[in-house]
């Protein structure tokens, strides 16, 4: 809709969760989480509300706000979310529906439950947090180096 809040354009509808959508970087499409097609699956759908596609073997999770670690990457090609009951950081490719588990397990020692992710606009590079899950209330940030797949800390 526009800031006034005229042209109004409904997108999803049914008796189906959608929740958590980000814009593509050109604006043209939404990806969001959606359980349409069996439990929840990353989905992009057109501005117009058409094209709806579920990526299979997504399996992304909630974070305990009950928001999703989505975030498409800086030239809309992929999409970034976190998996497999928050061990995993894959990503999707956008034409193809190619997963790719970017990182599987601890991102350093005790701190192997990730929740929220977002794809650097300016290095390419993915920023999460994560837990430990003996004491949830114990989270920090990391960098994942998505050239040489290394993990560095970036608060303690």
């Amino acid at each position: 809709m526009a800031l006034d809040g005229a042209k109004l354009v409904r997108l999803t509808d049914g008796p189906f969760t959608h929740r958590s959508p980000r814009w593509s970087p050109d604006g043209r499409r939404i990806v969001f989480l959606s359980d349409r097609v069996g439990p929840l699956h990353v989905c992009v759908i057109n501005r117009d509300g058409s094209g709806f596609r579920p990526y299979e073997q997504t399996n992304p999770v909630l974070g305990s706000g009950g928001e999703a670690a989505i975030d498409w990457s800086p030239d809309g090609k992929q999409i970034a979310f976190i998996g497999n009951d928050h061990r995993e950081i894959c990503v999707v490719d956008t034409t193809t529906g190619d997963i790719q588990t970017l990182l599987n397990g601890a991102a350093a020692e005790d701190y192997s439950h990730h929740n929220g992710l977002c794809w650097s606009r300016a290095d390419g590079d993915i920023l999460f947090n994560s837990q430990s899950p003996a004491d949830a209330g114990i989270q920090d940030v990391f960098r994942l180096d998505l050239d040489s797949g290394d993990v560095s800390q970036i608060t303690f």
